[in-house]
C-alpha cells in the first residue's frame, strides 16, 4: 500500500534531497522527516502544506496519493503549449503507428510531461474508456 511516508521519500529521492537537506528546506529535523518516511509520525498540516511546496506536489497527493484537481488542470493546460517531436526521432514503431502519432502531434503535445503527470492523464483515459464500454 502507498502512504504517505512513502510518497514522501519517493519524492524526495527524485529531487535528489538526501532527508537532512529536505529537513532544512521545510525547517525541521531529520529525525522528523526520517519518522514521516517510515509512517512513524503523522505530520502537522503546516509539515504536510511545507513539504508540498518544497517537493513540487500538492497536499492533497502527499496525504491521499490523488492529485488536487489543480494538479489535472495544470497538466491538461501543459498540453496547450506548443512543441514539436517527430515519431521518426522514436525506433521500434510501426509506420501506421508513427502516421497516428505524427497526425495528431501527440508525442509533441505530451513529451514535456513528467511520469506523474502522465500517469493521471492515462488514468483518466481509462475510467472515460470504462465508462463508454459500461
Amino acid at each position: 500500500m502507498d502512504t504517505l511516508g512513502k510518497r514522501v521519500k519517493q519524492l524526495r529521492e527524485k529531487k535528489g534531497l538526501s532527508q537532512r537537506d529536505l529537513a532544512k528546506l521545510i525547517g525541521t529535523s531529520a529525525g522528523l522527516i526520517s519518522f514521516i518516511e517510515r509512517n512513524k509520525n503523522k505530520p502537522s498540516y503546516e509539515i504536510i502544506r511545507r513539504l508540498s511546496l518544497v517537493l513540487g506536489t500538492s497536499a492533497d497527493y502527499l496525504i491521499s496519493g490523488k492529485p488536487s484537481a489543480d494538479a489535472l488542470t495544470k497538466a491538461l493546460e501543459e498540453l496547450d503549449k506548443p512543441f514539436y517531436v517527430s515519431s521518426k526521432e522514436i525506433t521500434n514503431l510501426s509506420d501506421n503507428e508513427k502516421e497516428l502519432l505524427d497526425k495528431h502531434n501527440i508525442l509533441s503535445r505530451l513529451s514535456h510531461l513528467n511520469k506523474l503527470d502522465l500517469k493521471i492523464i492515462l488514468d483518466i483515459l481509462d475510467r472515460m474508456e470504462k465508462r463508454g464500454t459500461q
